[in-house]
């Protein structure tokens, strides 16, 4: 089941609404549930007969592109679990200008910008542009305003200019405002274990010896050190009879290192490729 918040409005007025819906219905359920609770919303939106009211559901906004009620629901909204914004933070980050062509009148040292949702790209007014004033600013916009609860969300703080001239502080300055990117938790759920055990590495880090020919790595166990070249099929990567092996000393990071399979394993991210002094 997914939890959706639907922004309702009716001439001029708004409410939202929490809907519990599994992602594989289509979006005509989420039409009728709307319409059943709809009656409870009429005051509020100034509603005369509720029940008579025609339902239009639109994507992100008003005027967005309108869902057909028999498309499934997994195929028309994001999916709130794989929500990532970072790419299009760090994009903004590095392409974007304020007040580009006339479109706005912000102050640069008085605003900064939040990536949320389905790459949805905001201003905020900030009081300046510290960090805590960034944070509190962002909590306030997507909790009182979008009525979204950050403490399901993963909140990222993408590039930056800090202003180095301030002394050292756990509330950092600012002299070009970084992008927020607030993503779904349980898709950057790893980076928190990471963060959890970043004190630990150096204690988890060890020198291992790896063996391998220029095509693949080879995995010496117990069970396999007494076999001769030929029953190993190493024969077959010979070159004019030559057969090279390369034993080479790497760091690991033991239990918790990934271990991956085959010729990709010998070039994937890890502890072997940090030259440590």
């Amino acid at each position: 089941m997914a939890r959706y918040i639907l922004n309702v409005a009716a001439g001029g007025r708004r409410a939202s609404l929490l809907v519990v819906l599994s992602p594989s219905q289509v979006s005509s359920v989420l039409h009728d549930s709307v319409k059943s609770r709809l009656p409870a919303l009429a005051t509020k939106l100034g509603l005369t007969d509720a029940k008579q009211s025609q339902i239009a559901l639109n994507l992100n906004a008003e005027d967005g592109p309108m869902l057909d009620l028999e498309d499934l629901l997994s195929d028309v909204l994001p999916d709130l679990q794989r929500e990532c914004n970072c790419s299009l933070a760090r994009t903004v980050d590095e392409t974007a200008t304020l007040n580009i062509n006339g479109t706005g009148d912000y102050d640069a040292l008085r605003t900064a910008i939040l990536v949320h949702s389905n790459n949805i790209v905001v201003a905020i007014p900030a009081d300046d542009i510290k960090l805590s004033t960034i944070e509190r600013a962002t909590k306030a916009h997507m909790e009182h305003t979008l009525k979204q609860n950050l403490a399901s969300k993963w909140t990222n703080i993408v590039s930056g200019v800090k202003d180095t001239t301030t002394e050292r502080s756990e509330d950092s300055g600012y002299l070009k405002a970084p992008v927020i990117a607030v993503c779904s938790e349980n898709c950057h759920s790893h980076r928190q274990g990471q963060d959890r055990d970043a004190d630990d590495l150096a204690a988890q880090q060890g020198l291992v010896v790896g063996v391998h020919t220029p095509e693949c790595p080879l995995e010496i166990t117990a069970h396999n050190a007494d076999i001769t070249i030929e029953a190993a099929g190493l024969e077959d990567c010979a070159v004019s009879g030559a057969l090279n092996i390369y034993v080479v000393q790497r760091w690991t990071l033991g239990q918790i290192e990934r271990i991956d399979q085959g010729k990709a394993s010998i070039f994937k991210k890890s502890e072997a490729w940090k030259h440590h002094v």
